[in-house]
């Protein structure tokens, strides 16, 4: 029997909830005995008290380190943070450690106390930030392939210190003997190859699963939801946690679609996500809704919706799309990261790739006539391709491979 600990830093955000799910999967392969544990236990909003210190260096991290504190997470302070439960991940003895979301997990520093007493240590990638020397997103910049030196998305003062914080992966990641790295997407795990960090690790690609047969997001499919949709889009929808975070283009959404209810004017933009009410871009044509954690309640807000747009910059593998899927609502995304991976334009969904041609693109699918059949590829592809069935698979193989 192969044990393993599933470690991420609390339940929610996009890196708990792929920890909970391959979770659940691999428990559900034979000889494989999995348990999911985050740093902080329980839901991050409602202890928010117990987080004071984490949230002071995050702070330094997003609004004195970075240059422009709306863009992507920055994490070179974060981590410092301890906790009893990290100290509980140094005690866990002969089993297989999965770390998902390390800049939430893991002081470097402590990871060889942490690899003595595993049997096997694999990261599992959510965005860049183990192969870097902060960013979570390099935006363009090629400099984690060799050093992170004079980083371009922090002030002068403080880019030493990234080469620095780059300089300790390094020394102590090079350190872990047959260290797994799996990324759910392609093209993370391009990068995650390109990065002397990361140069004597064994790289998988295992995209993230969908449990179709338990998951709340496909409670729906029991109705006759899908059947009764009408072909013409009355409510398009943007999902995200950090509504304003930079990379997320919700600036770009909304400068578009200015331009796009003058045309369609009965259109509503359901917005879903976290904002302050001072910064909220009101709009006639908006409807805000609060970050929403509950699935049953999530589920609700989002089979209301004919069109989900996603216009991000950077991503890597967004499970909304997976869960949106499979309800048969076709996505509207920028071609980037894993997401060009999951949509093939026009099939099962619809790609944009320059800002100035999304304008065009969103008119053009929004005049559509087969939005319906569109949405029906877009779920047959998360049922044959995304499903527990196919993903466990890959997972097995896995094992299979890498046995202690």
């Amino acid at each position: 029997m192969t044990k393993c600990y599933q470690i991420s830093f609390s339940k929610d955000g996009g890196a708990g909830k792929s920890a909970g799910a391959i979770d659940r999967l691999i428990n559900s392969i034979p000889q494989i005995d999995s348990k999911h544990i985050n740093v902080i236990e329980g839901d991050l909003r409602k202890f928010r008290v117990k987080l004071i210190i984490i949230q002071f260096y995050a702070l330094i991290d997003k609004y004195i380190i970075q240059k422009n504190h709306k863009n992507t997470l920055f994490s070179i302070y974060r981590f410092k943070y301890r906790t009893q439960k990290t100290n509980m991940i140094k005690s866990v003895s002969h089993s297989s450690l999965f770390f998902h979301w390390n800049a939430g997990c893991i002081e470097y520093k402590d990871l060889n106390e942490i690899v003595s007493n595993s049997n096997s240590i694999t990261f599992v990638l959510h965005d860049a930030e183990t192969f870097t020397g902060g960013c979570h997103f390099p935006n363009n910049c090629t400099q984690f392939v060799l050093n992170c030196s004079g980083c371009p998305q922090v002030h002068k003062i403080f880019q030493r210190k990234v080469s620095k914080n780059f300089q300790l992966k390094l020394k102590e990641i090079s350190q872990i003997k047959n260290l797994n790295v799996v990324s759910p997407s392609k093209w993370l795990l391009a990068m995650a190859k390109e990065s002397k960090i990361l140069e004597n690790a064994n790289f998988h690609h295992i995209p993230n699963p969908i449990d179709l047969k338990i998951d709340d997001f496909n409670q729906i499919n029991d109705s006759n939801f899908k059947e009764e949709r009408i072909s013409a889009i009355k409510r398009v929808g943007f999902i995200a946690a950090d509504i304003l975070e930079k990379r997320k283009g919700f600036k770009l959404l909304i400068e578009t679609m200015d331009e796009v209810t003058k045309k369609f004017e009965d259109i509503e933009l359901i917005v879903i996500g976290g904002i302050s009410r001072f910064k909220k871009i009101n709009r006639k044509y908006i409807v805000y809704k609060n970050y929403i954690e509950s699935r049953p309640e999530l589920v609700k807000e989002v089979s209301a919706i004919d069109l989900l747009i996603m216009p991000s910059y950077e991503d890597n593998f967004p499970n909304i799309i997976l869960e949106v899927s499979s309800l048969g609502i076709p996505v509207l995304a920028r071609k980037i990261g894993g997401i060009s991976e999951i949509i093939e334009h026009g099939s099962n969904g619809f790609l944009f790739e320059q800002d100035e041609f999304f304008k065009e693109e969103l008119i053009e699918v929004l005049q559509r006539k087969d939005l319906k059949e569109i949405g029906l590829r877009a779920k047959d592809n998360i049922e044959k391709n995304y499903s527990n069935e196919s993903i466990a698979k890959i997972w097995t193989n896995f094992f299979s491979q890498n046995k202690n």
